[in-house]
């Protein structure tokens, strides 16, 4: 980093990025008052200061730079001027963060796909309306587009449920030769599935991602999966739940996992919902209760009672600790079933005492009826 002292010497602007990344701010901002006739920053000091208040939360601080840099003619770079854009809608002051990102359109700033990319990424979510209107700005001035650019946009535009928009620039970057992101792929299916309800047509687009090789998401399986069986086509949404545990890519944390599980258990599917676990065990994703109890709660609906306890006694093994609505699934199918067990209903009973489960209203209605039903 450049640095020229008059007088007296200082220390240079390094040691104040250390101060401000070893989050010794007070000591950063006491560096900042050292009067500027005895410190004369440069560009790449400035852009030092200005990085280093960011990522310590400093927003104020980085305005004032960037103010004073201004008024200093000193010519910034697109990532200082991008720090003070941040800021201010960090700080809620939108209006002012236009009005930066306007007179830095004037004065020739944003002229690359980078910045345009840039400005689209931290914009869109707070005004679509103005990143658009500044994107085509940008395009009659003669700025060349790359495909994150036009992938930032479409995007922000799916996000912002502006479908058709989005489809216009998805095709749009297709013609000029782009090859849309995985992002912007992802976010088509979601839009298909969400907004259009075309559970086809977002398919066909999952077919599109697997033969040009574009990395899909767990959330894109789920979203068509989950719209043909809302749909009641339930042969299409196995297939391609079967093409999802396929997919090693596509990996789910312990929440999509746990709702997959409980939406294919509502459905009966228990086999596949089985599968599922084993799936996510085999890629080191660890279940919780969540994860059992909807299975669990599916066996012993079937009456396979021997199944759900063996799942039951796995939880154990995991260091997860059944609750109370997983006892009481299992005891309510011993109880109401054609042949109630109360023997088997009563070591249950035990068992959860024994394990500091605490029995309910459920769990007592559930013994009372199988003693009713045994007389």
């Amino acid at each position: 980093v450049q640095y020229r002292g008059v007088g007296e010497k200082k220390p240079g602007f390094q040691h104040f990025n250390s101060l401000c990344q070893s989050i010794e701010t007070l000591k950063a901002k006491k560096y900042l008052e050292t009067p500027r006739e005895q410190l004369k920053p440069s560009t790449e000091a400035y852009k030092t200061m200005i990085q280093s208040l960011f990522y310590v939360k400093q927003y104020s601080d980085v305005l004032k730079l960037h103010s004073e840099a201004s008024s200093n003619k000193i010519e910034l770079e697109l990532d200082s001027h991008i720090h003070a854009i941040q800021s201010l809608l960090h700080l809620n002051q939108n209006s002012e963060a236009k009005s930066l990102v306007n007179g830095l359109q004037e004065k020739q700033h944003l002229q690359s796909s980078k910045a345009i990319s840039s400005i689209i990424t931290i914009f869109s979510a707070f005004d679509i309306d103005f990143t658009l209107a500044l994107v085509e700005k940008a395009i009659e001035k003669g700025v060349k587009l790359d495909a994150n650019a036009y992938s930032a946009l479409v995007e922000a535009l799916f996000d912002a449920k502006r479908v058709k928009l989005a489809m216009y620039y998805l095709n749009y970057m297709k013609k000029k030769g782009f090859r849309p992101s995985a992002n912007s792929y992802n976010a088509l299916v979601n839009a298909h599935c969400y907004f259009t309800k075309n559970a086809d047509k977002a398919l066909n687009v999952l077919h599109e991602m697997r033969n040009k090789f574009v990395p899909l998401t767990f959330k894109s399986y789920y979203s068509v999966l989950s719209l043909f069986f809302e749909e009641d086509r339930a042969t299409l949404a196995i297939q391609v739940l079967d093409v999802l545990l396929r997919d090693r890519r596509a990996k789910g944390d312990v929440v999509n996992y746990s709702a997959l599980i409980d939406k294919l258990c509502k459905r009966n599917l228990i086999d596949r919902a089985l599968k599922v676990l084993r799936t996510m065990e085999r890629l080191g994703v660890a279940p919780d209760i969540i994860t059992y109890s909807p299975i669990i709660d599916a066996l012993c609906k079937v009456n396979k009672f021997g199944e759900a306890k063996n799942l039951m006694r796995e939880m154990k093994e995991n260091g997860i600790q059944p609750c109370v609505i997983t006892y009481n699934s299992v005891l309510n199918s011993i109880c109401t079933t054609d042949k109630p067990s109360t023997d088997a209903a009563m070591l249950l009973l035990s068992e959860m005492k024994q394990t500091g489960v605490e029995p309910d209203v459920f769990t007592y209605t559930s013994i009372m009826h199988a003693h009713c039903r045994m007389k």
